[in-house]
């Protein structure tokens, strides 16, 4: 793990009543003791929440029944306007500056290289499970086995499989005798999870280049594509000895307003540091892109570029052999393929004249349709960055992957990343009514502002939306008596209704504590909750490992370091 400090305000709910934390612990506990900033996805499985090797909360390192929390610290964050989020932003994103020379020609690359068919290796796209208000709306072989279980269950139950079409008769999963009793009989349970449909199972070899017939191609067909050699599906996804196409273990979430989370995917594994390389951000010491400088010799070179989990998140995608790539495939052999002179950016796909991103390069004219971009996407990377990253002949060994490859090439997946995080970035759906309401634009309906009173309830009060947000005004439910305490707005607080936004993270607090019914405490992300729908086991999410060694839990990192350099976890809490 490289020695990094982790500068937030890791334990604390300013919002929520906890005051400052306390800086000598942290500049002591988290300052060249190994720890790398582990940078959602919103809720993903609790990491580091209780341990019988690891107690947690006393100061002499024994557990306790009591958390000292008191009720008011749960009231949650009020709810605002999206549109009154401001992001943070690393400066070394700024058009102009180390990376980016042209923002419109970036994002014109990003939501090129996003909806590009060409990309995966069975012709998917990111859009392919995103194309429907940012989620996957299809029916037809979306189920998965236990693929993400411990152990790994490759076996289909009650009626699902592989190119399996869904009913409405195959929900809930999970199915009781009485709905209304959790303890009716369980007429049916299944640890499968309905999910998006992605690739064939096969063995990456090469990228084929363009112009070569071959693979079922036509004569005609000047794009290159990959070659790939099937293999019996290992995880079920065949009928009769026939493979069909995978599903993925875990649902595609919507992109539209990812923007605003600090971690992507359900086991936030992407981190909000980009390492220019994969998801996993400072956790992989070995990530190197090439800079050229002013020189024709590329230097690999480390890039650490904060709050952009979408760049750290967007780089999985299109290597994984569930989702977009035959198995063995590196991002050099994606920028091989599409950075050839033959092939045209959204060849396979009609790009409207009137798109608000597109239209201006697309191939259409007003009123006749036509597929592709104008130029190459050797064109709108050169337009895009600067030239640093691109203009060396110089081959350069990139590590992970065989021969030495062009500079271009090598620092494919820096230029994917960073410019298909700024097309989702663009994804901004803040004017929705609830924004306009608490804008003072429009008006809710009687039921509509009771649900919202509700929704922001907590122990018989809730803030007044209208006259004064910081001001609470008592609450009951329908029968006049009994006082509202939804507390919703605990887990679904602020304009982003998520605790695990970046806002939330980075300025309320990075680990949380809190009480049990059991009586005992735990400490968990913040913005992470298991919510007790399934069984761990089905899926230990936050609680799983990176390929490094490490929790994706950042909870068990710090207990595990304070431990280590015997530091008492009661002094990671400010007393009240």
């Amino acid at each position: 793990m490289p020695h990094v400090a982790l500068r937030l305000a890791v334990f604390r709910r300013k919002r929520l009543g906890l005051g400052p934390p306390r800086a000598a612990w942290l500049g002591f506990l988290l300052t060249g003791v190994g720890i790398a900033l582990l940078g959602i996805a919103s809720m993903p499985m609790l990491a580091g929440a209780q341990s019988a090797t690891v107690p947690i909360c006393k100061a002499d390192g024994t557990d306790t029944a009591k958390c000292e929390f008191e009720a008011e610290d749960e009231e949650g964050v009020p709810l605002a306007s999206l549109r009154s989020v401001v992001l943070p932003f690393d400066a070394q994103l700024n058009p102009g500056g180390r990376f980016v020379r042209n923002q419109t020609a970036l994002v014109q690359l990003g939501k090129a290289l996003f909806w590009d068919q060409q990309v995966g290796s069975d012709g998917q796209s990111c859009g392919t499970c995103h194309f429907t208000t940012g989620a996957d709306s299809r029916t037809k072989n979306q189920a998965s086995p236990g693929m993400v279980a411990t152990p790994v269950d490759t076996r289909f139950q009650n009626g699902l499989g592989p190119n399996h079409t869904l009913v409405p008769g195959d929900f809930p999963l999970h199915k009781l005798a009485d709905p209304n009793n959790r303890l009716s009989t369980v007429q049916r349970d299944s640890n499968d999870s309905v999910s998006s449909g992605g690739v064939f199972n096969r063995e990456f070899t090469s990228i084929q280049g363009g112009g070569a017939v071959g693979n079922d191609r036509p004569a005609f067909d000047f794009r290159a594509f990959d070659n790939c050699v099937s293999d019996p599906d290992p995880s079920g996804f065949s009928i009769r000895g026939i493979n069909t196409r995978r599903a993925e273990p875990r649902n595609t979430p919507t992109m539209i307003n990812a923007m605003f989370s600090n971690r992507q995917f359900w086991d936030s594994r992407a981190q909000s540091e980009f390492n220019g390389v994969n998801p996993f951000g400072a956790r992989d010491t070995s990530a190197r892109v090439f800079d050229a400088g002013r020189s024709e010799f590329p230097n690999g070179v480390q890039v650490r570029i904060n709050f952009s989990s979408l760049a750290s998140q967007s780089v999985g995608p299109p290597l994984s052999d569930n989702e977009m790539s035959c198995r063995g495939r590196t991002f050099p052999d994606v920028g091989h393929k599409l950075l050839t002179s033959t092939t045209t950016p959204l060849a396979q796909q009609d790009v409207s004249s009137n798109d608000s991103v597109l239209g201006g390069i697309s191939n259409s004219r007003a009123g006749i349709s036509s597929e592709g971009l104008k130029g190459t996407y050797r064109d709108l990377v050169q337009s895009a960055f600067q030239s640093r990253w691109w203009n060396s002949s110089t081959l350069v060994s990139v590590p992970g992957v065989s021969g030495r490859r062009p500079q271009i090439e090598a620092n494919f997946s820096l230029f994917w990343g960073i410019s298909v995080q700024a097309y989702m970035e663009t994804l901004r759906a803040d004017n929705s009514e609830i924004d306009r309401f608490f804008e003072g634009r429009e008006q809710l309906s009687n039921s509509e502002l009771r649900g919202l009173r509700l929704f922001s309830s907590a122990f018989g009060e809730v803030p007044d939306p209208i006259r004064n947000p910081t001001r609470r005004v008592p609450l009951t439910l329908a029968d006049g008596r009994t006082p509202a305490d939804l507390r919703c707005t605990a887990c679904h607080g602020g304009p982003e209704t998520t605790a695990a936004s970046i806002d939330a993270v980075t300025e309320d607090a990075r680990l949380e504590r809190m009480a049990q019914l059991n009586g005992r405490c735990a400490i968990y992300d913040a913005g992470h909750f298991h919510t007790g729908v399934r069984p761990v086991n089905n899926d230990v999410a936050l609680g799983g490992v990176d390929p490094f060694g490490n929790s994706f839990g950042e909870t068990e990192v710090a207990i595990r370091a304070a431990f280590r350099n015997g530091v008492p976890l009661t002094t990671l809490f400010r007393r009240r």
